[in-house]
């Protein structure tokens, strides 16, 4: 019977790409769903949720861009890291493991980070709830309108 074995398994690069696939998709899950249910709200499909509101509230254009650029710069960093080891071996073939370990994730924070950005755009865009500005811009032309035909002006 053999006993402990004293070697260290570790994952490959496959699983990485394979963890690194599913962590982007399921971020696009979440993301997905936050919009789809601010959306339905602004339309009146889904009851207001104060809970998911206030939550909301923490989530500006701003705070979303900058966490958004500072993922994506990291991603970048990663990225300008493993250019610079390529270039220290000539630019010619270099240890797949060890670069691989790098490229992944950086190319996963770049993702997410560009992913943050379009979903704050697109978040703010949802809450300027454009039907309520329509319905005070007709309201304010019904005032003008009557206090013009109080004047006698047609």
């Amino acid at each position: 019977m053999a006993g402990p074995s004293s070697s260290i398994h570790s994952l490959g690069l496959d699983s990485l790409v394979y963890c690194s696939t599913v962590l982007v998709a399921g971020f696009q899950e979440v993301l997905f769903s936050l919009l789809s249910q601010t959306y339905a709200t602004q339309v009146g499909f889904y009851p207001d949720v104060s809970r998911f509101h206030a939550a909301l509230r923490y989530v500006s254009l701003e705070a979303g861009l900058i966490l958004g650029a500072v993922v994506t710069l990291a991603g970048q960093a990663g990225a300008v890291y493993t250019f610079w080891l390529w270039r220290l071996h000539a630019f010619g073939p270099i240890d797949i493991e060890h670069i691989g370990r790098i490229v992944i994730p950086s190319s996963v924070a770049i993702s997410l980070g560009m992913e943050v950005i379009l979903f704050s755009l697109m978040i703010s865009t949802l809450e300027l709830n454009i039907r309520r500005l329509t319905v005070m811009a007709e309201e304010m032309e019904q005032r003008r309108a009557a206090s013009l035909a109080q004047m006698g002006v047609e």
